[in-house]
């Protein structure tokens, strides 16, 4: 969760995928399944993702505060963000901080919703709303530095 930088790459409006809690179930009615209709599939959220907005205000619900603890922030400042994690986390190295934060920032600036709907019609797929266990990602991560949550990002 981005609860140390507390800054979001992107505009609000704009849609927040990520696959689902229940991946595996998908992945495994697939694996299943006789024969299947494609190739490929996208399992994700689709163009039922929340919005960046709706996931903050989530992230806020599930931390117990109101209001935005998060602003919006522009690609040169993400050096200075860098740094001031750095300084937070002494075992972070901050070019790979900023790194990542380019990572990130540029698939949020696709505003991409991937197309669910094979998975949909084949196996009757319903994704589970990030914002739905969103609660969940925060209480597991608290505590965590950024540097180890980064660590099982880039695995």
């Amino acid at each position: 969760m981005n609860t140390i930088v507390h800054t979001f790459p992107q505009l609000q409006d704009r849609r927040g995928e990520a696959a689902s809690l229940d991946c595996a179930r998908a992945l495994a009615l697939l694996a299943v399944k006789p024969s299947l209709a494609f190739d490929t599939y996208h399992v994700s959220a689709g163009s039922e993702a929340p919005t960046i907005g709706q996931i903050i205000s989530a992230m806020d619900e599930a931390i117990g505060t109101s209001g935005s603890r998060y602003s919006m922030c522009r690609v040169r400042d993400f050096g200075k963000i860098a740094r001031e994690v750095v300084g937070r986390d002494r075992c972070s190295s901050g070019r790979l901080i900023e790194h990542a934060l380019r990572l990130y920032a540029g698939f949020a600036e696709l505003d991409y919703a991937f197309d669910n709907r094979r998975l949909r019609d084949e196996i009757g797929f319903e994704p589970l709303p990030f914002t739905d266990y969103v609660s969940e990602c925060v209480r597991t991560s608290r505590g965590v530095g950024i540097a180890e949550q980064m660590r099982w990002d880039f695995k």
